[in-house]
């Protein structure tokens, strides 16, 4: 099995551990790093090449749909899929942030459970 790289772009570090805890429920297909904003996600990408960018919704100055534009405009992130991780449900911010190019939109949950079965999903789509 050959480990996919997971890059979350969210202002809360608490989410970063939530992912850590997901992750390590499934050991051996993820790794993932973290960036607290959409600057730091691209000083990042200088670094590194992610397999799947998670990208929270509400976060100050750049939010995600923000995001979503600036990675669609960097080759640093050509091709990879973006999904919108939010506590937001709202189906047109959804909508708005598929049209931009994202490849889906999860509701944060507060569940690792709920988590963890979107990471399977996304390995054995991506595999």
């Amino acid at each position: 099995m050959t480990k996919k790289y997971l890059l979350l772009i969210d202002d809360d570090p608490d989410e970063f551990d939530f992912f850590l805890d997901a992750i390590n429920k499934i050991p051996g297909l993820f790794d993932c790093s973290y960036a607290v904003s959409a600057s730091a996600a691209l000083d990042l990408l200088d670094e590194l090449t992610p397999d799947f960018i998670f990208i929270d919704m509400n976060m100050p100055k750049i939010n995600g749909l923000e995001c979503i534009m600036l990675l669609n405009e960097t080759k640093k992130a050509l091709g990879v899929p973006l999904f919108v991780y939010s506590t937001s449900g709202d189906p047109l911010m959804q909508q708005k942030a598929v049209s931009l190019g994202a490849a889906g939109c999860y509701k944060k949950s507060g569940n690792p459970n709920a988590l963890v079965d979107i990471l399977k999903e996304l390995y054995s789509k991506h595999s």
